[in-house]
């Protein structure tokens, strides 16, 4: 569903002049994510499907996935630099702390939707978490859920004293 409102995106581009909107990927905070088949070819498109081709190539959208990454900063940077190294380096951020308790992913564009996924812990049914969720194209719910995402990424971790977006991934 994503990559079909991301190719009408494509075929009907905002008129120039008009900067790019973030689309913002926060990962939740699990073992199992991005093992997927389905999540990793998504990432691959959203990358790759971020500006038009040909000689007068228009970014359409800035793709921004933020990663969850604890207390070991440099290893987990290096990791995550080796796992996502086909994505754009200025695309891969980190972040502290745990949005829903760590078990919310989320997706948002602020134009054109925003999905939520909550991976549930049932160890009685499935080793794996769960995931279950909705996405919407309704403005106003769109606003609410980037409001939300971004009211906790420039909050304050009480562990590290600082906002819980760490910033770009840069490898060392």
């Amino acid at each position: 569903m994503i990559t079909e409102i991301l190719e009408k995106n494509v075929k009907q581009p905002k008129r120039t002049g008009h900067e790019a909107d973030e689309l913002i990927w926060l990962a939740p905070n699990n073992p199992f994510w991005g093992e997927s088949e389905k999540v990793l070819s998504c990432l691959q498109y959203v990358r790759d499907s971020a500006k038009t081709t040909g000689k007068k190539a228009k970014k359409l959208y800035q793709p921004k996935l933020y990663l969850p990454l604890a207390e070991n900063h440099d290893r987990l940077r290096r990791v995550c630099g080796i796992e996502f190294e086909d994505f754009n380096k200025d695309s891969l951020f980190g972040y502290t702390g745990d949005f829903c308790n760590g078990n919310v992913k989320v997706i948002v564009n602020s134009d054109l939707f925003a999905v939520v996924i909550y991976h549930l812990s049932a160890p009685d049914t499935s080793p794996i978490p769960i995931p279950f969720g909705f996405m919407t194209t309704d403005k106003s719910h769109i606003a609410h859920i980037r409001s939300r995402v971004k009211a906790f990424l420039n909050d304050i971790d009480m562990a590290t004293g600082k906002p819980h977006d760490i910033g770009q991934l840069r490898p060392k």
